[in-house]
């Protein structure tokens, strides 16, 4: 019977023992699928997940551990990555309207550029033309003056002695805008408000013809400051531009000159928008090229070429928009 009853705790025990055994495997094997494997595996599929561009961050890991730390630092990474391609996209997205802009700029620089050139080879050549042909105009104005003033003359000749000294006057004219097309003079600059040249040209324009039926109109920014100009030059210009809307509106209109400042680009700026018929987009931007005039045998198209040579010299720009109908709008930008 002992033997029997050790036998019976012996085998008790071990059946003990190995359930105990079971427990606790069991038990760690719990404890490590939820402590370690699951985190691992969720941190696994967090991986493959930032893989294929899903950013959603690890929620199922507690803190306090060296899991929780390594799941926090995923967190911080997948954050981080998720901001850069945020960032790759916009930049992408913004890609092809940068690359259209900057070859538009390229484009303005080139055609700026090209003008520049043309000009510049253009004045040498037409300065010593109109030199040239000075000098004999000179000399037929003077004798057809003083022929019309010879009571010898006869009087159906007056007429045509007239048409000469007419004709040669206009001859005159357009020498002198070839020659003030061609002159590379000094500026005489001084630090002069702007607002003083618009009013001056105003006041010479007013009372032409073409502005009869037009209405002008000033709105001035009072803060602007004074810039570096020559006065008689910049007021050349906006006779020019002036002149140029007037005839745009022979039935009448508005003339508006706007002045303003922007202070982050470092420029003043005079705007001259008219209420006219228009400029067609192929004209555009031809108007600046010597010679080119819409207005046929009635202009030399010099005057927006002199213009352009002005504000270029005074470190400038002139910009035109225009629809036709419904009027055009020169905006010259000078630096403060």
């Amino acid at each position: 019977p002992m033997l029997s009853m050790i036998r019976n705790y012996r085998n008790n025990t071990i059946i003990q023992i190995i359930f105990l055994i079971l427990s606790i495997s069991l038990c760690l094997i719990l404890l490590t699928k939820s402590l370690v494997i699951q985190p691992v595996h969720a941190l696994l599929e967090h991986t493959r997940a930032v893989g294929k561009g899903d950013w959603n961050f690890i929620e199922s890991i507690p803190a306090g551990d060296e899991l929780g730390e390594l799941a926090k630092a995923f967190n911080d990474m997948t954050g981080k990555l998720k901001k850069n391609q945020e960032e790759m996209d916009k930049w992408a997205a913004t890609l092809e309207t940068r690359v259209e802009e900057r070859t538009r700029e390229i484009k303005e620089m080139q055609t700026v550029l090209c003008r520049s050139e043309k000009l510049a080879s253009l004045g040498e050549l037409v300065a010593g033309i109109a030199h040239e042909l000075n000098n004999p105009l000179t000399g037929i104005m003077i004798h057809a003056s003083l022929i019309s003033n010879d009571p010898r003359l006869d009087e159906e000749l007056m007429d045509d002695c007239r048409t000469v000294i007419y004709e040669a006057g206009r001859c005159s004219k357009i020498v002198k805008e070839l020659l003030d097309f061609a002159r590379a003079s000094d500026s005489q600059k001084s630090r002069l408000p702007v607002s003083r040249a618009i009013d001056r040209t105003i006041a010479l324009i007013e009372h032409n013809a073409d502005f009869r039926d037009i209405e002008i109109a000033k709105e001035y920014d009072p803060d602007l400051p004074e810039i570096l100009m020559d006065a008689s030059q910049i007021e050349q210009v906006l006779i020019n531009m002036m002149i140029n809307a007037g005839q745009a509106m022979p039935q009448g209109g508005k003339l508006l000159i706007k002045t303003g400042l922007n202070a982050s680009k470092g420029h003043i700026y005079v705007r001259i928008e008219d209420t006219g018929c228009g400029i067609p987009a192929e004209n555009i931007e031809k108007l600046f090229d010597p010679f080119f005039s819409t207005k046929g045998h009635k202009g030399t198209g010099l005057g927006l070429s002199v213009s352009y040579g002005i504000i270029q010299s005074h470190g400038g720009e002139i910009e035109v928009s225009s629809q036709l109908g419904k009027g055009t709008v020169f905006t010259i930008t000078l630096p403060i």
